[in-house]
């Protein structure tokens, strides 16, 4: 069920194209961790600089977005809701970013026993991101689909997490200095986190759910 006229159609098309974009770095993140995986140091660097622009880009449309959004094209209540959950979608691009330059400015080494590990937890998180995404979708296009993308979102996310606490008990495990078990850590959580923002995602869409349905 749609509840939106052409005008205001237009801007729900920008929202859902800064969305597109916020796909596109999320998966060019994967590839960069695949990268580090095959130990491509050429398509590492390639990577790096492509998710920087694809995050640039997506900032560029959620401001096209933001514009369009002020000039008055729904009601206050909506407005907000569309808006604050732009904003939080974002913080994803933006996670993408520190977490590549994380790894190339730190000039970190990922252990061969990790690497497996990180490359499922990175698809566990794009795939709590696609269902989050869908739920954003459905929000704006057929509400009856919401509530079952809030659920694989939130699904994919606990296994995430689980896959996360167990990585850093396995590096904490290792035999090596304390200074490289707290970097490699933080990489592991930082990488869970992308799990952790769709989750907050789901929780915006869910209550932007019941005002509509109010």
């Amino acid at each position: 069920m749609k509840y939106f006229g052409k005008k205001e159609q237009k801007v729900i098309d920008k929202f859902l194209e800064h969305l597109d974009a916020v796909e596109v770095t999320v998966r060019n993140l994967v590839k960069f961790i695949d990268a580090i995986k095959s130990k491509n140091e050429e398509e590492i660097g390639r990577l790096y600089d492509l998710v920087h622009e694809n995050e640039s880009a997506a900032d560029e449309i959620r401001r096209a977005f933001e514009i369009a959004m002020y000039e008055g094209a729904f009601l206050p209540n909506f407005r907000g809701d569309l808006l604050g959950l732009s904003e939080q979608f974002d913080k994803i691009a933006n996670k993408c970013e520190r977490i590549t330059e994380y790894y190339v400015l730190e000039n970190l080494t990922i252990p061969e026993i990790l690497i497996d590990d990180l490359v499922l937890q990175i698809e566990l998180s794009l795939k709590s991101f696609k269902s989050a995404k869908k739920a954003a979708y459905s929000l704006v296009n057929d509400t009856t689909k919401v509530e079952k993308h809030i659920s694989n979102s939130c699904e994919r996310e606990s296994i995430e997490d689980e896959i996360e606490r167990k990585l850093i008990k396995k590096v904490y495990d290792m035999d090596i200095q304390l200074a490289e078990k707290q970097q490699l850590g933080k990489f592991v959580r930082a990488i869970g986190d992308l799990a952790d923002k769709s989750e907050n995602c789901v929780d915006r869409i869910q209550l932007a759910l019941i005002k509509r349905m109010a």
